[in-house]
């Protein structure tokens, strides 16, 4: 996919959400570095292992030999880091329920061309109530008190709605590095569950549409800009 291209194939609801600010000029700068620079590597190997982790319980040892076959060799350690994380808080906090809907996932709409990808990292059943649970894999929160309302605000709109969950649970699980002891850093679970943010209202939702809508036409045309100059140089 083209760099442009990514304009109007906004990425899944966590990342879009970190390029939101409340003003356009803000949203339109996240969105041109977006642009300008793309990851060289990527969590999608330690998502697989939570993934399998939940629908086959896969353990710790299979979820390092995971990794050790997917991926970029540069996010391996972080992807390893992350898994390890994650298995501490398994054991400290043992699963419950079992696992339902395997292939589910949704996308909220924002215009008649562009929808944003929703994607659980799993769905379990739990006395008698769904609870989907999304994944942050990095390692801070990466939300301000904006973006935090925004993201919890499109996983209400997009997946709270559907009959199935309505009166669902709901978790989003991020592992920050967080000092354990005087200069030292662990990755370390942080949950949210659903109702803990407040959320946008339905106006302050359909504002931020409309500001996403103008900051990426406005990133569209600093982009083409700074691809010209780039060629001309």
């Amino acid at each position: 996919m083209g760099s442009m291209n990514k304009i109007d194939r906004p990425p899944t609801v966590e990342n879009w959400s970190r390029f939101q600010q409340p003003d356009i000029n803000s949203t339109a700068r996240k969105i041109f570095s977006f642009l300008k620079g793309g990851p060289r590597w990527g969590y999608q190997p330690s998502r697989k292992v939570v993934q399998y982790h939940f629908e086959d319980g896969i353990d710790r040892e299979t979820g390092h030999k995971v990794i050790a076959q997917a991926g970029s060799p540069l996010g391996r350690f972080y992807n390893s880091e992350l898994v390890d994380s994650f298995f501490d808080h398994v054991e400290a906090h043992p699963r419950k329920g079992i696992a339902a809907f395997s292939e589910f996932s949704t996308a909220f709409p924002i215009s008649r061309e562009i929808a944003i990808p929703v994607k659980r990292i799993a769905v379990v059943r739990d006395e008698g109530k769904f609870c989907p649970i999304f994944l942050c894999p990095w390692s801070s929160i990466g939300f301000d008190k904006f973006q935090s309302s925004l993201f919890m605000t499109v996983l209400e709109s997009s997946v709270f709605t559907l009959t199935d969950f309505q009166d669902a649970n709901g978790k989003v699980l991020f592992f920050p590095k967080q000092e354990v002891s005087k200069g030292v850093f662990k990755r370390k679970a942080v949950v949210w569950s659903r109702g803990d943010k407040q959320l946008l209202s339905k106006g302050e939702l359909e504002e931020q549409i409309q500001i996403f809508a103008k900051s990426k036409d406005l990133a569209r045309v600093w982009y083409a800009d700074f691809l010209k100059r780039k060629n001309d140089s």
